[in-house]
């Protein structure tokens, strides 16, 4: 099975943290993509054979602070012939072995994650629990159908957040795949962070969001920016695709520019 790993990352900060992590990825990955901007320099293991940096301004495309689903949507249109996806974020150290841990349970037809991660202290982070399986990490192949949809993920959000709750909810509880407590994965660096990227006015607008609740602000798409239409759209019923069909419309939908195309087959 070949899995590509995929990640953003913009800014010296996180860029210290995912150096620090990209041993464990490549050495467990076929191939890890960043995403990143123009600005942001890595200082170590920048070597590693299997990974991949792509440079692009579409974080702030529009408006936005940081939109990370348009970045992720272009970096994963720019993987060849792919079959299991990890998305993970930039400030994740997993252990050693947790491809090991994962593949027994990994199923076609779900979204496999981690409802909890852990500081570097080891105390637990008080993330949500489970049929939640967040966005810092999520493992998914693409013949499942529930993401059958181009740009692979949503692409009207101006901030770091959201994008990964719309990416779940595609999948029913049932076909989530809670990984913790087998799996652990540490987080370095506080939770939570610097969802609007370089803004300037970031901490407010991370306190505007955290006074309204971060459900809530899912629910009304608070922080979105508008988005050009797309040139094409199409709408399928997955009941009448076949998936050599399925495979051929995804491709011909798949483009570096996320905001090109909108295909959705459910």
């Amino acid at each position: 099975m070949k899995i590509s790993a995929l990640t953003t990352c913009v800014g010296p900060k996180y860029a210290e943290m995912l150096c620090n992590s990209l041993p464990v990825w490549s050495d467990t990955c076929d191939e890890v993509l960043v995403v990143t901007d123009y600005e942001t320099t890595f200082t170590k293991n920048c070597d590693l054979g299997n990974v991949f940096t792509i440079s692009t301004d579409l974080f702030t495309a529009h408006g936005a602070s940081f939109n990370k689903g348009a970045a992720l949507s272009h970096g994963f249109a720019q993987i060849k012939d792919p079959e299991w996806i990890l998305n993970f974020d930039a400030d994740i150290l997993p252990p050693a072995d947790w491809r090991k841990i994962a593949e027994p349970h990994l199923s076609v037809g779900k979204l496999h994650g981690c409802s909890h991660r852990y500081r570097e202290d080891g105390t637990q982070i008080p993330d949500a629990d489970y049929p939640n399986i967040w966005g810092f990490f999520h493992l998914w192949h693409v013949d499942d159908p529930h993401s059958w949809r181009r740009p692979v993920y949503t692409v009207d959000c101006g901030h770091a957040g959201n994008y990964d709750h719309t990416f779940m909810m595609q999948w029913p509880p049932e076909d989530r795949v809670d990984l913790w407590p087998e799996l652990k994965v540490i987080h370095q660096g506080e939770p939570r962070q610097q969802w609007f990227g370089n803004d300037a006015k970031n901490e407010k607008k991370m306190v505007n969001l955290f006074t309204l609740g971060l459900h809530e602000a899912w629910l009304t798409k608070a922080g979105h920016v508008k988005v050009p239409d797309p040139v094409f759209r199409l709408n399928l019923d997955a009941k009448n695709v076949t998936l050599d069909d399925a495979r051929r419309h995804l491709t011909n939908f798949t483009d570096p520019d996320p905001f090109k195309y909108r295909l959705e087959i459910k």
